[in-house]
């Protein structure tokens, strides 16, 4: 997805149709041939066959025995680096084994992509009988408590397509299936500063996450306490007051500066 302000920035050609290769195959569930890989993407096959040997050199991707394609470790590794240098990773991890034990919950920290995806970035529980999302998971943004403060604060672009998709999809009964009603879901989570999870994504796990800022006072990523339907609602108040101090002790490692209140 390009933003509007990306729109009539001058690309080159070959390097946006590499990287649709990328995209493409990670999308797949299979290793793709050249033909399916220039059909999908529209592209003519003497040209998709030389990107493919250009990504295969470099180590991007692998060419099977049998002539098909498929993306190597070598993309999570970039990712992994990612995830590495984020700063908050960081601070959060330091606080991880108090705050899980404290409140028998795991601990998540997600960010929303450039093409407005959301990651999860870390994922620790002190505790053996909670089992967090693996890091890297991709989260849907309308149902999950990470997801819907990271599309609540996103730029209008990235909100328009989830508001204005065919269909949100429904992974429990308690799943945002309504657009009108993720709409004053989003609206409330601005109000607020918090956002729950009502078991929205996993039946019986709820959550409560709230935003984190950076030293330019917009939102770069979220963090969420998640726990079992019973202890939330046995300390809801407290999981949401220490998750949104959690979040700006977050926030000020990153510089930012809240306003004064008046």
């Amino acid at each position: 997805m390009k933003s509007q302000e990306n729109i009539n920035v001058k690309t080159i050609n070959s390097v946006e149709r590499a990287l649709d290769i990328l995209e493409l195959l990670s999308s797949c569930s299979r290793p793709q041939t050249v033909t399916e890989i220039s059909n999908q993407l529209e592209v003519n096959r003497v040209t998709t066959y030389n990107l493919l040997n250009t990504l295969a050199k470099r180590g991007y991707i692998a060419k099977t025995e049998d002539s098909k394609y498929s993306i190597t470790s070598y993309i999570y590794e970039l990712g992994t680096l990612y995830r590495n240098s984020f700063p908050v990773v960081h601070a959060l991890e330091q606080n991880i084994p108090t705050l899980s034990n404290k409140y028998h919950c795991s601990i998540h920290l997600g960010i929303i992509s450039v093409v407005g995806k959301g990651i999860l970035l870390a994922a620790k529980s002190a505790n053996n009988e909670l089992i967090p999302l693996p890091e890297g998971y991709p989260i849907p943004l309308h149902a999950t408590g990470i997801g819907k403060v990271l599309l609540a604060f996103a730029p209008e672009s990235i909100k328009d397509s989830v508001l204005n998709a065919d269909d949100l999809p429904k992974y429990t009964e308690s799943t945002i299936v309504k657009h009108q009603d993720l709409q004053k879901e989003l609206q409330n989570i601005v109000r607020d500063g918090f956002s729950v999870d009502r078991g929205e994504f996993t039946a019986n796990m709820w959550c409560v996450a709230a935003p984190i800022y950076d030293n330019n006072s917009e939102v770069i990523a979220a963090v969420s306490f998640s726990t079992s339907k019973e202890i939330y609602h046995t300390g809801e108040a407290d999981l949401i007051r220490e998750v949104k101090i959690f979040a700006q002790r977050l926030s000020l490692f990153m510089g930012y500066h809240p306003l004064p209140k008046i």
